[in-house]
């Protein structure tokens, strides 16, 4: 089970027993209310009559001490230990809506997460960062949505090659895959590209194009 997972298991599980408990010491100051109420309540007093004339009956009582009433004090023993219980799951939830919060806070707004580029390209085409580094699979992996980046195809010198054409995440050639701007340093033709958002699959297919010949490769 995924620490996220346990967490939220254990608060809601935390929140449940917080509720029980509140209602049993509830219920408990509910009895003993009811208790001291009833011991507090005034006796039964028979009225008496001053003119009334009592013939005098005498009765011998014996008192049995087992049977004498004593006061005894409320049990407030399962109050201290729900108080316990309630505070220990009232903690136990706290903690648990924080950890909750903090990586919400921590993540913040940002969506650019990593899109986990799976690149499938061409032979001969060649990726660069802004500053026109190479980029290896492994850093295009890790790159995040919204990085521009440079596409070239290598051309061939001495030859007849006067522009290529690149086209990114698509099955059919338009006009807007050729491209003639040529990078004489990095000796590629290239285009800009933008990395999407989400979790994507780089696919480029390029192919240089030859005065005489047309493009190579078809």
């Amino acid at each position: 089970m995924e620490p996220l997972s346990l967490i939220s298991s254990l608060n809601k599980i935390s929140l449940v027993a917080f509720l029980i408990t509140l209602t049993f010491i509830i219920y408990q100051f509910y009895q003993l209310k009811k208790e001291v109420s009833t011991k507090r309540s005034k006796p039964n007093i028979p009225a008496f009559n001053e003119k009334a004339s009592v013939a005098a009956n005498y009765t011998k009582v014996l008192i049995n001490e087992k049977t004498v009433a004593s006061f005894k004090k409320p049990n407030r023993l399962p109050l201290i230990i729900g108080g316990i219980f309630l505070i220990v799951f009232g903690i136990v939830f706290f903690i648990g809506v924080m950890h909750k919060k903090i990586p919400s806070l921590s993540s913040g707004t940002d969506n650019s997460i990593s899109p986990m580029v799976n690149l499938v390209a061409s032979k001969g085409i060649e990726i660069f960062d802004e500053n026109w580094l190479p980029l290896t699979d492994t850093q295009l992996a890790t790159m995040s949505a919204g990085t521009k980046l440079y596409i070239g195809l290598a051309t061939i010198g001495e030859t007849d090659i006067d522009r290529a054409r690149i086209r990114i995440n698509s099955q059919e050639w338009t006009t807007d895959d050729i491209t003639l701007t040529l990078n004489k340093e990095k000796n590629v033709y290239y285009r800009e590209y933008t990395i999407a958002s989400g979790p994507a699959t780089l696919k480029i297919q390029a192919q240089l194009h030859s005065v005489a010949d047309g493009w190579l490769g078809d």
